[in-house]
């Protein structure tokens, strides 16, 4: 399997491209900037700089099998940049260069006009004619975003209380070695032109 990521110098992509490493896979990720620390020095590591908001302008030397969508915002002020029309740069990016498979992270948790976005990124991805997996997730923890690991406790806590349980088990957190888990063996199995929940695990 040889698979692009996009924003895997990110949380949820170093974790991604981590796994692929131990699975055996041939490993490439695209950002703006490269990313630091041991991860990223590994020579089965592809570095390749583009932006996904001018894809017309990126072309890739390797034929992948899946592209991996890891791109997005939560900042109001990039919302519509990183969340809608980064997603016509990767289906352009797909397109250019003959990659038939787009795995799109999205989330099904979030403030109004984040969600919002993230639907409108859906969209484009469902549109595109290529095959797709979309995996929404909710609060994704782990120690390379020490905020998320406090906030997970809390969100925790408040899943046990009996009034108010059901309002945070929508988002009842995730570690993110296990999304990386869920995202790989998404790819791995037969199914296409699929939306599905990430699977909440402890």
């Amino acid at each position: 399997m040889n698979i692009l990521v996009l924003g895997g110098n990110g949380f949820v992509g170093q974790e991604v491209l981590t796994l692929a490493l131990e699975k055996g896979y041939q490993v490439s990720y695209l950002s703006r900037h490269p990313g630091e620390g041991e991860l990223f020095t590994n020579p089965a590591v592809t570095y390749i700089q583009g932006d996904l908001l001018a894809a017309d302008s990126i072309r890739l030397n390797q034929n992948y099998d899946w592209i991996i969508d890891l791109v997005g915002s939560i900042t109001p002020k990039t919302l519509d940049a990183l969340n809608v029309q980064a997603r016509k740069g990767t289906v352009a990016l797909a397109n250019t260069n003959h990659v038939p498979n787009i795995l799109y992270l999205s989330a099904n948790v979030g403030y109004p006009s984040y969600v919002k976005t993230k639907r409108a990124g859906e969209a484009i991805i469902q549109k595109s004619g290529l095959n797709y997996i979309i995996l929404r997730s909710g609060l994704i923890y782990g120690p390379g975003r020490p905020s998320s690991l406090s906030t997970a406790i809390l969100v925790k806590f408040a899943i046990k209380i009996p009034l108010i349980g059901k309002a945070f088990s929508s988002i009842a957190p995730t570690p993110v070695a296990n999304v990386a888990e869920q995202i790989l063996t998404a790819i791995e199995q037969e199914t296409r032109n699929l939306v599905k929940n990430i699977e909440i695990r402890s």
